[in-house]
């Protein structure tokens, strides 16, 4: 993951998000949680790494604050 411009480019609106832009999102969801851990600190806009939530939350807290 070297170039992380996707993560600033890709999503300039819900309506907006680029196809990579959800693709490398779901994999970084996923990688977040292949060792099978329930909850994860979630990076989103909202939460700021300080609160930990499920897969499916951190997939639309993703989508919906970036």
């Amino acid at each position: 993951m070297g170039d992380h411009a996707w993560m600033y480019t890709g999503h300039p609106s819900q309506a907006g998000m680029t196809v990579e832009w959800v693709i490398k999102t779901n994999e970084f969801v996923e990688a977040a949680f292949a060792s099978g851990k329930r909850k994860s600190w979630c990076p989103c806009l909202k939460c700021k790494n300080d609160i930990e939530q499920s897969k499916k939350t951190m997939g639309k807290h993703l989508q919906k604050h970036g």
